[in-house]
């Protein structure tokens, strides 16, 4: 039975209840704060990528994430197709894109590419194969008389000697073709030409080579180069791994130019100098990679005029913390993109794993990827496992802004100039 203490307390209970429903005294307020544990206004986002190329490597994924690396949605990369990826997500939210592969070798072992682009904006993105250009090409041919005794080499080719083709007739001569390829829409071909152990030099130019029977051309009825540029470097230049010079005659619609001068390992003491034939060439391009200090820098550059000094850039990076975990860097200059590389080898079983970060070179830049990292890969390494490799930071003259940079970089109109545009890469040297 019920205690006479219980039934009292469970009926005032009720009326409790009752007059709380029917008092017509109780105003409700309407509280316009919203509650802290309900869910955030969704939006909806469409991604799409269109395919336009056969993958070598096999299938790939495409994962759309936050910057906290939680995966929002996910699509296939296929040859020749289009992968659509709808997400939900409240207003603001900053996207990545990470593609991945996973390529087998024939000793079956793989190979884990991983590419992750932060801030990618919802939209349509094409994406095609680096087109490769190869117009119909030929070799010069040249039958060069009265060299004497001495080996030939060319200062615009980074002096090699023509190592083969010499006889001891017409006062010794060589047949030549030329080891770079002649290409229609050149306007011409230009080689400087100096005897072995002499100091003049001398050129060779024809707005129409000989492609398929031998020209014979008397060394000594060649014009003498007079014009020399001796080109300046910095202070604190330390070595230049790879210099190339090209000149563009008025006719030339290849894009691509006569070498005039190229150079491997040199520190630039003595400083170079090259040959500058007159009346040829009114353009030059530029393309040097070299270090200063501690830090790597690779510049292309073009010009109306000849180049007289090494150009510089103002592209810089400090880095605070280099691991995926916790990236933090400082970028001094105007670039459009940055790319942080980090790599792991499995020596278990020789698997390879790249991560590669695409972002925007802000002043201030800071990141972490171990969450997308992990739920990617779902736990196949650990993110701690990954170092850095290299950081750079690329500045292309006709990329104005770093969303531009994705449309260009996934389409591959983003590439190396060639006629009438700049680009600089930084490589902080770790």
């Amino acid at each position: 039975m019920i205690s006479k203490l219980k039934l009292i307390l469970l009926l005032a209970f009720i009326v409790f209840m009752g007059s709380c429903s029917t008092d017509s005294s109780v105003v409700e307020t309407e509280d316009n704060d919203p509650d802290p544990m309900e869910d955030p206004v969704l939006n909806e986002y469409t991604f799409v990528f269109n395919i336009n190329f056969t993958i070598i490597n096999g299938p790939g994924t495409f994962f759309i994430s936050d910057a906290e690396g939680n995966i929002l949605g996910q699509g296939p990369a296929l040859s020749n197709q289009q992968t659509q990826i709808v997400v939900e997500s409240p207003a603001n939210t900053i996207f990545d894109l990470t593609s991945m592969n996973i390529d087998t070798n024939q000793n079956g072992e793989q190979s884990y590419s991983i590419y992750v682009h932060q801030g990618i904006e919802p939209g349509t993105y094409e994406m095609n194969n680096l087109a490769i250009d190869n117009p119909p090409s030929q070799s010069l041919k040249l039958s060069i008389t009265n060299i004497g005794s001495s080996s030939l080499k060319r200062p615009s080719h980074g002096d090699f000697d023509f190592a083969v083709g010499y006889s001891p007739s017409n006062g010794g001569t060589i047949d030549f073709a030329s080891h770079a390829i002649f290409r229609e829409g050149f306007g011409g071909y230009y080689m400087s030409l100096i005897r072995d152990n002499e100091t003049e030099e001398r050129y060779y130019w024809s707005e129409n080579p000989p492609l398929i029977d031998p020209e014979i051309i008397d060394y000594e009825t060649l014009p003498i180069q007079t014009n020399f540029i001796t080109m300046s470097t910095p202070p604190d230049f330390t070595l230049s791994t790879f210099l190339e010079l090209q000149g563009y005659h008025p006719n030339n619609n290849s894009g691509l130019g006569n070498s005039m001068a190229v150079r491997t390992q040199f520190d630039g003491f003595p400083p170079l100098t090259y040959g500058l034939p007159d009346g040829i060439f009114n353009r030059y391009r530029l393309h040097n990679i070299h270090i200063r200090g501690n830090r790597g820098y690779q510049i292309i550059r073009t010009s109306s005029t000849p180049f007289t000094e090494l150009p510089l850039s103002d592209l810089n990076m400090d880095l605070s913390s280099s691991s995926v975990n916790s990236f933090i860097a400082q970028i001094e200059g105007d670039g459009d993109v940055y790319i942080a590389r980090f790599e792991y080898l499995d020596p278990q079983d020789n698997t390879e794993f790249i991560l590669q970060i695409h972002g925007d070179p802000k002043p201030n830049i800071s990141f972490s990827k171990t969450a997308l990292v992990n739920n990617i890969l779902n736990g196949i390494i650990s993110p701690s496992n990954f170092e850095l490799t290299y950081v750079d930071i690329s500045d292309y003259e006709n990329v104005e802004t770093y969303s531009n940079y994705f449309r260009a970089y996934f389409d591959r109109s983003l590439s190396l100039p060639i006629v009438s545009e700049n680009f600089t890469r930084f490589i902080k040297d770790l």
